[in-house]
């Protein structure tokens, strides 16, 4: 999930940087200040969710990842993999 949003947060960045190329190339008229405000206001509702999903990360693993890659997802599930193999018995 963390990475689907980091990935949508960053295509919903490039929308916003075009069209301020846009604006500052003289192309300004009603339909671009609307592209503006939408794309402003879905940054806004995809960076929240990104450091929603960050939080509760860090709420569970003790951190967030700065990349989310193959590899690391490979190596947290060995990890979970090997602690399900220890048995944990208290000995009267």
């Amino acid at each position: 999930m963390l990475k689907y949003a980091r990935s949508y947060r960053s295509e919903v960045y490039h929308l916003r940087v075009i069209s301020y190329k846009a604006e500052e190339r003289g192309e300004s008229d009603q339909t671009l200040e609307g592209i503006q405000h939408q794309s402003y206001e879905e940054y806004e509702k995809a960076t929240q969710k990104v450091w929603i999903i960050e939080n509760i990360l860090k709420d569970r693993i003790g951190y967030y990842p700065v990349k989310v890659t193959d590899n690391f997802l490979q190596l947290y599930l060995h990890r979970i993999k090997q602690s399900q193999k220890k048995r944990m018995v208290l000995k009267k």
